[in-house]
């Protein structure tokens, strides 16, 4: 959905797992935070020029979500916490294991790895889009819409 808001909008994308898979495989780098530090730069390069930017990520952490978050308020901006969840375990689990896996990226997550993963309740607000028993389509009118209200 990131990455349909960002063609919408004109936005620069920045997409964590595309970052995190080309620093491990073009320079083999047992990625842990260097993806997020990277990512930082590229956006506050956009930020700092005035590029709406979209940053796609897991994001469980309020560390994360704070850096991200303070590129903005340096770079003198509006954003906005985005969260997409699927609130369906049943649904929710059938996504993640009928998923394909993307070329250069290796097999995609298994269940068990997202059940698993630290997740921190968010502390600030944050515009969630609940796509269970929903199409692609109906979740992203909902996001635009829930933004334009926000602004």
């Amino acid at each position: 959905m990131c990455r349909l808001l960002a063609a919408t909008t004109g936005a620069a994308y920045f997409r964590m797992d595309t970052i995190e898979n080309a620093l491990h495989e073009l320079c083999g780098v047992n990625v842990e935070t260097e993806g997020y530090h990277f990512a930082y730069r590229l956006l506050r390069d956009n930020l700092n020029l005035g590029t709406s930017s979209i940053a796609d990520s897991c994001n469980p952490v309020r560390a994360t979500r704070d850096e991200w978050e303070q590129l903005a308020i340096d770079a003198g901006v509006t954003y906005k916490n985005i969260e997409i969840r699927c609130s369906d375990q049943t649904e929710h689990k059938r996504r993640v294991e009928s998923r394909a896996a993307l070329e250069g990226f290796g097999p995609p997550v298994s269940w068990e790895h997202v059940t698993s993963r630290l997740y921190e309740k968010w502390h600030k607000d944050v515009c969630v889009i609940d796509t269970a028993n929903k199409s692609i389509e109906t979740s992203f009118r909902e996001l635009v819409s829930s933004l334009a209200l926000q602004q």
